[in-house]
């Protein structure tokens, strides 16, 4: 049998993927009882108007801190858009979709297929969804109908921005 110099490469590739494979697991066992560093952080929502993680949540949600937003850079819903699956955004005119259901038309009677609260307020512009991200606490998007949980106006989805509250403490925060 002879082979040919691409087929030994692709041989040779195969032979070194599958000994990578079989030794990754004790590479991350031993890395794991090392450090404690690796652990997945709770992320408390509101998304069925309770408090709850969001690993407990039997909703399709996608929700960003504050914290969050700030490390990926996330300022407005164009750059949500990019971080949530099936989320669009148009700025001009503003018109939200998510799972292929959004406002097709700005006509005066015409209800959004996603609805955008803001404080549990429920806002029908969809460019209340792209304000400045600089006093968010957090936000949350929820895919798929949520017409239990906020109403009509949410076939397509739910986006609800909660806005940080006075605290206590002094406290400035800056961007440059």
């Amino acid at each position: 049998m002879r082979l040919s110099s691409s087929s030994l490469n692709r041989m040779m590739v195969g032979a070194s993927v599958i000994a990578m494979a079989m030794t990754a697991p004790a590479a991350v066992a031993q890395e794991k009882e090392d450090s404690d560093t690796l652990s997945i952080e709770e992320i408390i929502i509101t998304a069925e108007k309770r408090a709850a993680s969001v690993q407990d949540t039997p909703i399709a949600v996608t929700a960003f801190s504050s914290d969050m937003m700030d490390d990926l850079g996330i300022v407005d819903a164009t750059d949500l858009m990019n971080f949530t699956p099936s989320m669009s955004f148009r700025a001009d005119p503003p018109r939200i979709f998510i799972r292929g259901v959004g406002l097709v038309d700005n006509s005066l009677g015409i209800d959004p297929g996603v609805a955008v609260y803001l404080d549990g307020m429920y806002y029908d512009d969809a460019s209340t969804a792209s304000r400045n991200s600089f006093d968010t606490e957090r936000i949350e998007i929820l895919r798929g109908p949520q017409g239990t949980l906020f109403g009509r106006n949410s076939i397509g989805g739910a986006i609800s921005i909660h806005t940080k509250r006075p605290t206590d403490e002094f406290k400035v925060d800056a961007r440059l």
